[in-house]
């Protein structure tokens, strides 16, 4: 199976890293699944934090239920509800860790604020 990977990988044929294997963009092109490409690829995680911040700006805050409903159909559709939930988690804890956003709810019910925002509640 790694010999097959390789050298699918060499020949510019599939990309992404295991499991979530897919076919490359230029594949995509050749064989019209452009829209499935996109879909499966996601996003970066920068753009994920931008959507965050972005919803943030426009609200003064975010739920976790915010923010779920706001990049859930944005990420991979190779990631199954439980994978999508982990990367959401994920996504938040990091912003956190960084001090971009800032929980000024409780841990029951969260409410995400810029970190710049927090005196201004």
């Amino acid at each position: 199976m790694e010999a097959e990977i390789k050298l699918l990988r060499a020949k510019g044929l599939i990309e992404g890293k295991k499991p979530n294997i897919i076919i490359s963009a230029k594949e995509a092109q050749t064989t019209g699944q452009k829209a499935v490409y996109t879909r499966n690829k996601a996003f970066s995680k920068q753009q994920y934090f931008d959507w965050i911040m972005q919803g943030i700006q426009d609200h003064g805050s975010l739920s976790r239920k915010d923010i779920e409903e706001l990049v859930w159909t944005k990420l991979s559709d190779l990631y199954d509800e439980k994978q999508k939930k982990k990367k959401i988690t994920n996504l938040i804890s990091e912003m956190s860790r960084n001090e971009t956003i800032k929980n000024v709810g409780s841990d029951a019910a969260p409410k995400w604020v810029l970190k710049e925002q927090e005196g201004n509640i």
